[in-house]
């Protein structure tokens, strides 16, 4: 079932990690997740672990990872104010330099609406971020210790950043998946004319690792 992006895992997940810049998080995941999480905390190749979390995207560096936890039975719900936007986070862009706890917080306009299952699509500018943190490699950060990541901000003003000074970078959903804005939209219109709502289910593009034993997490 994990194989095609089915979670089948209800013990409610979470990941407790600290930077060595102060921050510390506790953030639900889900089964398919956490599976591979487990492996590429231990023994990734990439410089960072790229992840989701109910509404937002993490990209975290484990160069400034100082410890991690993966926690089950977390009794987590996502809350929202009037306006629908997230209250356990930010529904902008948050980038956690090495060398502070307070983010640097930005506001970006979303993307156009796109079918994300188009293979012709264009990737968005946050999403190629992601991607490229993802897949730098540790001996990137030797080779190329100036590479810089940027992006626009809401008011058309570039914001950019030397990679190996980036311990976390957070953003919106909705500003990294084009198509969720669309699927927003008629999310709403159905509940509108009395339609329940489909469940979006996450999609998944690399095969999970070995699933853990519950005898091995450590319930906090």
């Amino acid at each position: 079932m994990a194989a095609v992006g089915i979670d089948t895992d209800s013990r409610g997940n979470a990941l407790k990690f600290s930077l060595s810049n102060g921050v510390i998080e506790i953030l639900p995941i889900s089964g398919i997740e956490k599976n591979r999480l487990w492996h590429n905390v231990q023994v990734g190749s990439s410089d960072f672990i790229v992840f989701d979390s109910g509404p937002r995207r993490f990209a975290v560096n484990r160069r400034y990872l100082s410890f991690c936890q993966f926690l089950w039975g977390m009794p987590f719900e996502f809350r929202t104010d009037e306006d629908g936007e997230d209250k356990e986070g930010s529904s902008g862009i948050d980038v956690y330099l090495a060398s502070s706890k307070e983010p640097l917080h930005f506001s970006a306009d979303y993307p156009e609406g796109a079918d994300l299952d188009d293979e012709d699509r264009e990737p968005g500018e946050l999403e190629e971020i992601f991607f490229s943190l993802e897949m730098r490699a540790e001996d990137d950060a030797i080779e190329e210790p100036l590479s810089m990541i940027s992006f626009l901000d809401e008011d058309g003003e570039r914001a950019f950043f030397r990679i190996a000074d980036v311990a976390m970078f957070v953003a919106d959903l909705r500003l990294v998946e084009p198509g969720l804005i669309d699927a927003e939209i008629e999310g709403d219109e159905e509940d509108e004319v009395g339609v329940e709502k489909k469940p979006q289910l996450t999609l998944v593009t690399e095969t999970p690792a070995a699933e853990p034993s519950p005898e091995k997490d450590v319930k906090t």
